[in-house]
């Protein structure tokens, strides 16, 4: 049986350019809460917000990916998750959706997802999401779904670690990387 998920786990999990790309798109597309990713990372890391925001963006995603991988950050790790979803990836989630029948309007489900599919439809709509759309991005919001709809879709994780285009990959824990002080 697949572990469970968490939001943290799924920023772990993510590879660094994959976190550079999240939050390059949530700081476009959503300032204030990059901003305020900013300042929870500095905070979580003891150094001042100012040198944490003169890093390169590469740099700030490193800090920023590793705070999240801590428990007190689950809360700003999904919010950052979900930004990212609704606002840039909007036509993986509507194609999702639709292959499962899951009522929606423009990607968002308004009253709930309802009881899990059959394994079968499942694994088609997660097959399908692979054919059309990064693998990683796929894996990432499959992942944070597997998140939200964990009591009621216990098959989901086992799915994605069966599917050899959204498996996990081999990677360790995130590395310190560059020390957070400028």
């Amino acid at each position: 049986m697949a572990d469970a998920v968490t939001i943290r786990g799924v920023w772990g999990d993510m590879s660094e350019e994959m976190a550079v790309t999240v939050l390059g798109d949530v700081k476009r597309e959503s300032p204030d809460l990059y901003r305020e990713a900013l300042a929870k990372t500095a905070g979580a890391f003891r150094m001042r917000p100012e040198a944490l925001r003169q890093q390169p963006l590469a740099r700030q995603a490193a800090n920023i990916r590793r705070a999240l991988t801590q428990v007190t950050q689950q809360e700003l790790g999904a919010h950052l998750l979900i930004e990212w979803l609704t606002k840039t990836q909007k036509p993986m989630l509507i194609h999702f959706l639709d292959k499962l029948g899951i009522p929606h309007e423009e990607g968002m489900v308004k009253e709930g997802v309802g009881p899990e599919p059959d394994p079968a439809k499942l694994r088609a709509a997660i097959e399908g999401l692979t054919a059309v759309f990064p693998s990683e991005h796929v894996r990432v919001y499959l992942l944070a779904f597997s998140v939200i709809t964990a009591d009621e879709w216990a098959s989901l994780p086992g799915l994605l670690e069966e599917s050899a285009a959204v498996a996990s990959p081999v990677r360790s824990a995130p590395s310190p990387g560059p020390s957070p002080t400028a």
